[in-house]
């Protein structure tokens, strides 16, 4: 089953920017939805993945060549959207094929230099998204869009991606958003408060801090803008229930850290808020000894997590690390 006679023969009379609304992508995924399904069934009934992956595959070599066609350039509109009319078919018959999404991940990267939709629509949310980047997401809803968001950073370890950008390497979870400051999702997830994001991104492995020299540092480092937001709500507010999410989801950051106080000497500009100040404050939300030195516990944790980030392995899982399942939750920043 090859579509890529289908495609051409369709696109041709179609609007260069037809595929920039949601609803027009939502109406061919609809229509490729319809396809694999008549050959799953033509097919003793089996579970789509070999259909699905074939659509992908078609997909892909349009585009593909559609850039030749244009001596290597992607045009853009309809020629390149189609890849996300693909992507949300792998998520809807969660594809399996991990060789065949990473390559579309892959070229998708190639002309985009970003991932930023697949992660800002489940920071801001649709109707945010349209008005700052353009894009509306092909997702309903915030968990919808968290989930595939899951789905391809959980391929993208698995193919152990890696971009480069500005003559750095990166992983899929930790590529700029160019329509964001070129901040990290991490970073941007953690200005938008998107609390269960924050958590998950830095449970699979998103830098959350950098060396100081770094010329990145400031698209990374999250420590000061945590606390900031921690000192906006007043306990007795309305917004208890956030400054709770706050609490939770900075015990997940300090826990993937070595090292508080030289993060805290750098970020400070406020010479009354010493290191010692913020360890009282944060006491009294639970969060003890952070002006005291690590233990080696603790920095045999983050030594471990930054290996098994670079071998593309986190989140950590017993299927590979033979321990005992405590300790593959203490990896995971689950336990103190």
């Amino acid at each position: 089953m090859s579509l890529e006679w289908l495609l051409e023969d369709v696109f041709s009379n179609l609007d260069r920017g037809f595929l920039l609304e949601s609803k027009t992508r939502q109406q061919f995924v609809e229509y490729f939805n319809a396809i694999i399904e008549e050959f799953r069934i033509k097919n003793n009934k089996g579970n789509g993945q070999t259909e699905c992956k074939l659509v992908l595959q078609s997909t892909i070599a349009f585009h593909d060549k559609s850039k030749v066609k244009n001596n290597g350039l992607c045009l853009f509109g309809k020629y390149h959207n189609i890849l996300y009319v693909a992507a949300k078919l792998c998520f809807i018959w969660n594809l399996e094929d991990t060789e065949v999404i990473s390559t579309l991940l892959t070229r998708i990267y190639e002309c985009e230099n970003t991932f930023e939709k697949f992660f800002e629509c489940a920071i801001f949310g649709t109707k945010v998204t349209q008005l700052i980047s353009g894009w509306r997401s092909d997702y309903k809803t915030h968990n919808e869009n968290l989930k595939a968001s899951v789905y391809f950073l959980k391929h993208a370890i698995k193919g152990k991606l890696m971009f480069k950008r500005e003559n750095k390497i990166y992983n899929f979870v930790d590529i700029p958003m160019n329509c964001y400051e070129n901040l990290s999702p991490l970073k941007t997830a953690v200005k938008a408060e998107k609390w269960d994001l924050v958590v998950l991104l830095i449970k699979y492995g998103a830098i959350a801090y950098l060396p100081f020299f770094d010329d990145d540092y400031e698209k990374y480092s999250i420590f000061k803008l945590f606390i900031k937001k921690l000192q906006i709500y007043d306990t007795d507010s309305y917004y208890y229930k956030n400054k709770i999410n706050i609490v939770e989801s900075l015990k997940i950051f300090i826990r993937s850290i070595p090292i508080i106080s030289a993060i805290w000497t750098k970020e400070n500009d406020d010479e009354e808020n010493t290191l010692p100040n913020l360890s009282h404050f944060l006491a009294t939300f639970g969060i003890n000894n952070v002006d005291e030195p690590r233990t080696l516990k603790h920095l045999s944790r983050c030594a471990v997590r930054n290996y098994l980030a670079k071998n593309h392995q986190l989140p950590a899982d017993t299927s590979y690390l033979m321990i005992p399942k405590v300790l593959i939750r203490y990896l995971n920043l689950e336990i103190d």
